[in-house]
């Protein structure tokens, strides 16, 4: 008897531990890294409102959870179990999950936020200065998000009068989301400037990067530089496009040109025709014709037979000249 209550004790006692162990099982595989989550890209300065599934059945013992941590409902704007974010910025950004307050295991819904911003800083700035012209080279930053719609670089004089605007690059051309590099001319030998670019996109203007250059002194370099940039600022750029269209119209009117007299010599030399398919009929008319031309050039086929006996045996006999036979005498 004792020994049957022994059995039906350890066999319990197992049964136990492997309830224990299953639920344990099923509670891991419920965690919220298995849970799927809703993904939302939104601007800067704008609100959302993060809706729990069970918000309306347990408003007050819900909790969220950023990124691991637990947000403090003194501190964070959470309404009736909702977590409501207002004038969102970049901080904001990450996973939310509203789980049960008693157990964190108990995921009612995930949250991926992404904030879309003003492009950052570009990188890798560097200025190569000049007597009067500058050489800028950057590298691209963070877009922020949205893709780069053009940079912006203007340039000014850091020791200058009073009221010293920033000025635009010449010619005041857009540079395009690809560009890495622009040429600043029309600047002064021998001066500190301060040259600024920045990024941007949909959203505005991004973070300006700001670098200093000290121009050089070279007298010979001056006069050169001034004498080819001689009107650069009052340069059209309509004028150069039109030249370029004037050269590319003469040299299509050219080839054209070329195209039709040979053509044409074609069409007039029989050399160059293309040679047509000859028919049994145009064949056999050929033969015919040539062998008319050749009777009435020797004469009749009887004479060109005749002929050919006389000239095998006397290579010297001449139709035409005096008769050797004695018929003459």
């Amino acid at each position: 008897m004792c020994l049957n209550s022994s059995l039906l004790y350890y066999f319990l006692y197992a049964v136990c531990l492997f309830g224990i162990s299953h639920s344990s099982i099923n509670l891991q595989d419920s965690t919220p890294s298995s849970t799927p989550y809703k993904e939302y890209w939104l601007d800067v300065g704008t609100n959302i409102t993060l809706l729990c599934n069970l918000s309306g059945v347990y408003p007050n013992s819900t909790q969220w959870i950023r990124d691991g941590r637990h947000e403090d409902k003194k501190t964070e704007f959470i309404a009736d179990g909702n977590f409501v974010i207002l004038n969102v910025t970049k901080e904001n950004e990450g996973f939310y999950t509203c789980t049960d307050e008693d157990d964190d295991s108990s995921v009612f819904v995930k949250y991926k936020l992404h904030v879309r911003q003003t492009p950052g800083p570009v990188q890798d700035v560097k200025v190569v200065a000049r007597s009067v012209m500058a050489y800028i080279m950057w590298s691209p930053g963070d877009s922020g998000g949205y893709d780069v719609t053009n940079y912006t670089v203007q340039y000014r004089v850091k020791y200058g009068f009073h009221g010293n605007r920033w000025q635009h690059i010449h010619p005041n051309i857009e540079l395009k989301p690809s560009s890495t590099f622009v040429d600043i001319y029309l600047l002064e030998p021998n001066t500190t400037y301060i040259f600024r670019i920045w990024a941007n996109n949909k959203l505005g203007a991004g973070e300006i990067v700001q670098v200093e250059a000290l121009t050089k002194h070279d007298n010979t370099e001056i006069q050169l530089a001034r004498h080819l940039l001689i009107g650069l600022e009052d340069f059209d750029t309509r004028i150069w496009l039109g030249a370029v269209a004037f050269v590319l119209g003469t040299l299509l009117v050219l080839i054209i040109a070329i195209l039709w007299l040979f053509l044409r010599e074609c069409r007039s030399s029989p050399s160059l025709r293309k040679p047509r398919l000859r028919t049994p009929d145009i064949l056999k008319r050929i033969r015919t014709s040539s062998g008319e031309n050749a009777r009435s050039h020797f004469g009749s086929d009887e004479e060109i037979i005749e002929l050919v006996p006389n000239i095998i045996c006397n290579p010297t006999f001449d139709e035409d000249g005096p008769r050797r036979d004695g018929s003459h005498l």
